[in-house]
């Protein structure tokens, strides 16, 4: 098992990115799944090589685990991520957090997914592809599709129109 400043240095660095990618997917639950993802962490005898990819893939997969459980159980929790909003980096502040928030809703999914791991959560294109199931050379393909998306509905100016 991880020591307590491994575990601790770990949590410094990633937790704060970790919980921005998650955002968008996970809503209320983000925040749950990434404790439940650092307590995933503490039971490895070493950290694995890309500490952040793995953490992204077990939180993200806790969170469609439960978002399934709860789609089984009751339709009541349907509009939860509507509420939620998306917390910039402070070092992120010219751009207005709430207006990214709202505009990252407007994507599909899996496209506000990408993009959060590629600007925020600062992982490469090849460790996104291995998060969410897909070649690099496609997750680079929807990243840049979002982005172009996204610019659009900032500006006003929706280019899939």
């Amino acid at each position: 098992m991880l020591d307590f400043d491994e575990i601790e240095l770990a949590w410094q660095q990633y937790s704060s990115r970790l919980l921005i990618v998650l955002r968008p997917l996970g809503g209320t639950d983000a925040e749950d799944a990434v404790q439940e993802a650092f307590i995933a962490l503490s039971q490895l005898d070493s950290l694995p090589t890309n500490p952040m990819a793995w953490l992204i893939k077990v939180a993200r997969n806790r969170v469609i685990q439960w978002q399934r459980s709860d789609q089984r159980r009751s339709a009541r929790h349907a509009g939860r991520r509507t509420s939620e909003y998306f917390v910039a980096p402070s070092h992120e502040k010219a751009l207005d957090q709430f207006e990214v928030a709202a505009a990252l809703k407007q994507l599909p999914i899996e496209q506000a997914e990408i993009i959060t791991m590629h600007i925020w959560g600062q992982l490469s294109f090849e460790d996104i592809a291995t998060v969410v199931g897909k070649s690099r050379s496609s997750t680079h393909r929807v990243y840049a599709q979002a982005l172009k998306q996204l610019r659009g509905i900032l500006s006003g100016v929706h280019p899939h129109e």
